[in-house]
């Protein structure tokens, strides 16, 4: 019993506390890193929606790109059974 008494009071160091909450209170006001943090989520969020835009128009170029080299081997190469360009569709 003596030694969880001694585990409890290691955690439970009262000048610890009273020191991170007084660098917390003088150093920044929680509000503001509150407020700032809020920013910085919507931020991200609305990068994330720009990156997904991006991104599927992105797909829809190469997709196009995909569309105009078929055809250009099509008109080149006759289609036949074993094309590659089928078999991986």
């Amino acid at each position: 019993m003596g030694q969880d008494s001694n585990r409890n009071n290691e955690y439970n160091d009262p000048f610890m506390y009273a020191t991170i909450l007084n660098a917390f209170m003088t150093d920044r006001n929680p509000m503001q890193v509150l407020a700032g943090d809020i920013g910085h989520m919507i931020k991200v969020v609305a990068n994330l929606g720009k990156t997904r835009k991006m991104a599927q128009m992105k797909i829809e170029q190469l997709q196009q790109q995909m569309a105009k080299v078929e055809d250009n081997i099509a008109s080149v190469n006759p289609s036949t059974v074993g094309n590659r360009l089928n078999k991986l569709r």
